[in-house]
């Protein structure tokens, strides 16, 4: 959404609101498909580095608009076998936001299915020290994924845990 005017960015704005409303009610590949298209314009955090204190609300409500519309991609594109596609997509905003634990947790299962155990793991240590730092406990979410991951869950495969959500398959693998 980057060098478009500010009413061009509000009206993008609305419109990605109205593609995630949209998107969420949609089958697995028209999911995936709006949300990437949604996704297009966007390149990195929204007017990252603005130091004007009215800008920096305005860019925050748009930043959690684009990691709303990511998330929910990322839950679209292992459906259709694209998970080796998130690992790039996701570790940036891993980076970017190392706390946003469905994120975190997406990337560990996008490593997983892609062959790669040991990158998942590892991932979920990092954030755990980061949350410990804090002085909390990773998300109930991210202690299952982990769990079902050294355990190599079934569920964690294909059947049909790739169309829906990854709470509903962790659930299953217990």
């Amino acid at each position: 959404m980057s060098g478009r005017s500010e009413l061009g960015v509000e009206l993008d704005a609305h419109q990605a609101e109205a593609d995630l409303e949209q998107a969420r009610h949609a089958p697995p590949a028209r999911k995936a498909a709006l949300l990437r298209e949604t996704l297009g314009p966007w390149r990195g955090q929204v007017l990252a580095g603005i130091g004007s204190r009215p800008l920096r609300a305005v860019a925050g409500r748009w930043e959690e608009l684009r990691l709303s519309v990511l998330e929910d991609w990322a839950e679209a594109e292992p459906a259709l076998g694209r998970h080796r596609e998130l690992v790039g997509v996701l570790g940036v905003a891993v980076a970017e936001h190392p706390l946003r634990e469905r994120i975190r947790a997406q990337l560990m299962l996008a490593f997983h299915r892609s062959g790669r155990q040991a990158d998942a793991l590892r991932l979920y240590h990092r954030g755990a020290v980061l949350v410990e730092e804090l002085g909390l406990e990773p998300s109930h979410l991210l202690r299952a994924l982990h769990a079902a991951i050294l355990r190599d869950e079934p569920a964690l495969w294909w059947s049909d845990a790739g169309t829906r959500p990854l709470k509903a398959a962790l659930a299953d693998s217990r």
